[in-house]
């Protein structure tokens, strides 16, 4: 069986702790924050569909530093 060899992003340049608890626009090579906010449904309305169709962002919910993540692979 072929394992998922794909490497994670290294977020940690571009996250802080404005991030935490919100929902966050990347551009799909992960290299720039395109926009922030509360809810998906806010954070596509401030990227709106132009810039959807022309950058194709991936949407990410930054979880509080409250609590801690360990992905399962």
């Amino acid at each position: 069986m072929k394992k998922n060899t794909r490497n994670a992003p290294n977020l940690s340049k571009l996250l802080d702790k404005s991030h935490e608890d919100k929902w966050v626009a990347f551009t799909s090579n992960y290299k720039k924050v395109l926009a922030t906010s509360a809810t998906i449904t806010e954070l596509i309305q401030k990227l709106g569909k132009e810039k959807i169709v022309s950058e194709k962002p991936v949407f990410y919910k930054v979880p509080s530093s409250r609590y801690s993540f360990s992905p399962v692979a």
